[in-house]
């Protein structure tokens, strides 16, 4: 982890430079004035410059070098916004932790949200996924206050959904499911390996799915939300669904459309905007949901 909050610490120290970039001097510098980055150590040019090749190779972000001032600077600054999804969250997580430690001293003034724990899971569920191990592992299930023993489970990616972890996979490709990795316990690789088949790509995937309630039985639907224009902000700075587009804007409010699967997720997100988006289409998803709201404002009549 050291050397990739090495990585990052560069990729940021030249995304703040601009197209001007900085000398090798300046660079160094920088970092001998960090102490979490530089442990009190120097920086020579020839790490630096394995540092550079390391970067393009793990980002696709290349750092070039004005070759008349010998200045280096990031070639293409879009790179960091359009390097692949995984990639960018490294990027972005191990970028907020070098800021935080960094700034220790304040800490009490920087407050963050509880995230259940699953980092050592995390970490053994990487190895057998780079390496195509089966695992075994507990899991405790919260509708039936149950434990579960898995052996010989395929693991065939990870998915991030409201700030836990969830493995997708199973004993088989057509009996995968989706288990949250803060729930398991006793995870071990085994020795046994596995294949995927050629054509499957978890993107495609979860393409059509909000969330991680993975139910095929409910087929993608074209969907149109009415959004009232302070809203429709929310919704163009972070789209509910790669699917999004606005199809009709106004001064009161836009309309987005969305292709996907209405499962139990995307509804709970939907009613978390209550009175600020209205669906227009399907029908069979306005009735439920406003059966839904319904059943919600029975509760809080008065007996």
């Amino acid at each position: 982890m050291n050397i990739l909050n090495k990585y990052i610490w560069l990729i940021d120290t030249l995304s703040h430079a601009g197209s001007e970039g900085f000398t090798f001097d300046e660079i160094r510098d920088k970092y001998t004035k960090s102490d979490f980055i530089s442990g009190g150590g120097n920086y020579n040019i020839r790490t630096f410059h394995n540092h550079r090749r390391d970067i393009e190779e793990i980002f696709h972000i290349k750092i070039g070098c004005h070759l008349e001032t010998y200045r280096y600077f990031i070639e293409d600054r879009q790179s960091i916004l359009n390097t692949a999804s995984f990639r960018k969250w490294l990027l972005e997580s191990i970028s907020l932790n070098n800021l935080l430690s960094e700034n220790d001293k304040i800490r009490d003034r920087i407050i963050l949200e509880e995230i259940p724990s699953s980092e050592p899971n995390l970490t053994l569920c990487l190895q057998a996924i780079q390496q195509n191990h089966k695992v075994s592992f507990l899991y405790t299930r919260f509708q039936k206050q149950d434990e579960l023993h898995y052996k010989d489970f395929m693991p065939v990616c990870l998915k991030m959904y409201k700030r836990r972890w969830y493995l997708y996979g199973g004993h088989t490709l057509e009996g995968c499911k989706i288990y949250a990795l803060d729930r398991m316990s006793d995870f071990k690789l085994q020795a046994d390996t596995f294949e995927l088949p050629d054509d499957f790509n978890p993107t495609d995937f979860f393409g059509s799915f909000f969330g991680v309630f993975l139910d095929t039985k409910i087929s993608p639907q074209i969907i149109e939300l009415k959004v009232n224009n302070v809203s429709a902000k929310y919704l163009r700075s972070l789209p509910l669904h790669t699917s999004q587009e606005e199809i009709t804007t106004t001064d009161e409010y836009s309309v987005f459309r969305l292709y996907l699967r209405p499962t139990p997720d995307f509804i709970h997100e939907l009613l978390t905007y209550d009175n600020r988006i209205e669906i227009l289409k399907p029908k069979f998803l306005r009735t439920q949901i406003k059966a839904t709201l319904q059943n919600m404002a029975s509760l809080y009549e008065e007996s």
